[in-house]
């Protein structure tokens, strides 16, 4: 990949990031940023910040002081990204969410939900997309690659090994309080440093994008085996998602297949290995029992599996029960602006009591805001990714909110910032890649 200088001037004055002094503030600012998002649990038992008695997510926080410092460098370049269309698209959508907050059973929740929204997929793109035209795109995959495999060594290490983090141990049971008849499932599925199975498995499939980035084969191989591990070992099948990076690689990097089957080869091997020590009693039997039942290669007696087996009919009922509420209680005006913000948490509530989701982002979004809303939302996405369409055939980082997108069929990861911020980060290397297309045109 080569480095984007401050002469590149597509969509946007040339920036000027002449000095050693700006740079190293960049790297570290957005350095930090990252390594705040991917290695603390803010969604998941991450305390939160309070205002006024009411709490708020620090990935906020951190998010705007990343700006504000960028924007003061930069003496207020940083803010022309605000008038990319992308950005106006998803601005529009979280003004909607704003506007419709005063209208919901709880407006500061359905606020917050707001702003930490913009938070995640408005800032943060821009601080990327700054950083990236003033300073190149190398060094943010390197930053990534770096900080995911420091995450994916926590995870390995605590299912693996049995490594205990107490901060990570602490946080989980403060978040599983709420939630106990899941709190088992900690000792069989690694939640790596997310504390949940999910947005761990998900977080590691998102640093592979990044990982094509970095120079060295070895180095590649290496990255690649290890979060291929650290998302196996947290046995959800949500992860599935990562097949979509695979026939994205296959189509941008096609005559690289031959490398492509000996990474898989490689990463294949090395589960098997883990797995053969686990039936040698060298790991925990209960874990290897649970992803091998997780897998369907044995018949589900494991307590976890059970669990997760239980959630996912719990998915499906949620699923129905949203339709129907859709198909046979709405009028008019909730077909337009949805039931307001927490609507689709009691409908999976109406399924059981402590089920506040119906795990699809899709439905979430028409049961809580709407037609308007699930368009708005929609088309903030599509109007990025036909924008970039020609970064499909340079980069992986294209296909990043592609398979968010699939994923959003059995995940409703709309109200979450940790993971998302490497789908942002990879949306700005899409950009980036797409600007350079245009230059070479």
């Amino acid at each position: 990949m080569q480095s984007a200088g401050t002469t590149l001037g597509v969509g946007a004055a040339p920036l000027e990031a002449d000095g050693r002094a700006p740079r190293l503030t960049a790297h570290i600012v957005t350095g930090c940023l990252i390594a705040f998002y991917v290695l603390l649990p803010l969604d998941v038992g991450f305390p939160a910040l309070s205002i006024a008695g009411h709490p708020l997510n620090t990935a906020i926080v951190a998010t705007l002081a990343a700006l504000g410092v960028l924007a003061v460098q930069s003496r207020g370049a940083a803010l022309t990204f605000l008038c990319e269309p992308y950005c106006i698209v998803q601005g529009t959508y979280c003004a909607f969410l704003v506007v419709s907050s005063f209208a919901s059973a709880s407006p500061p929740s359905a606020l917050h939900a707001a702003v930490l929204y913009f938070a995640t997929f408005v800032i943060n793109y821009v601080v990327f997309r700054y950083v990236t035209r003033a300073y190149g795109a190398d060094w943010l995959s390197a930053v990534v690659v770096g900080v995911g495999l420091l995450a994916a060594a926590i995870g390995i290490a605590r299912a693996l090994f049995s490594v205990s983090f107490p901060m990570y141990d602490a946080w989980f049971m403060a978040q599983a309080r709420g939630y106990l008849p899941d709190s088992s499932v900690i000792s069989t599925r690694e939640v790596g440093t997310m504390n949940n199975a999910i947005l761990y498995g998900v977080l590691m499939v998102l640093v592979v994008p990044y990982i094509f980035d970095v120079r060295g084969k070895a180095l590649r191989i290496v990255a690649v085996v290890a979060v291929t591990v650290a998302a196996g070992l947290t046995g959800s099948r949500t992860i599935a998602v990562g097949l979509v990076f695979g026939l994205g690689a296959i189509a941008v990097y096609w005559w690289r297949m031959i490398r492509a089957v000996a990474v898989t080869a490689i990463a294949v091997a090395v589960v098997s290995v883990v797995f053969a020590s686990a039936l040698a009693g060298l790991l925990d039997n209960d874990r290897f029992d649970f992803l091998l039942q997780r897998a369907g290669l044995r018949p589900e007696a494991n307590e976890a599996v059970s669990a997760a087996a239980f959630n996912l009919e719990l998915r499906r009922e949620a699923l129905a029960a949203g339709l129907h509420e859709v198909n046979e209680n709405w009028g008019v005006s909730a077909w337009l602006i949805g039931q307001g913000y927490g609507s689709a948490a009691s409908v999976g509530q109406k399924v059981l009591a402590w089920y506040t989701t119906v795990d699809n982002v899709y439905l979430t979004q028409l049961l809580e805001h709407g037609l308007i809303g699930l368009t708005l939302f929609v088309a903030a996405f599509l109007t990025f990714m036909i924008r970039t369409v020609r970064a499909a055939r340079a980069t992986l980082h294209w296909y990043a909110p592609l398979a968010l997108a699939l994923a959003g069929l059995s995940f409703s990861w709309g109200t979450y910032s940790t993971f998302n911020i490497l789908v942002v980060g990879s949306m700005a290397l899409a950009m980036w890649h797409e600007e350079h297309e245009r230059v070479a045109r």
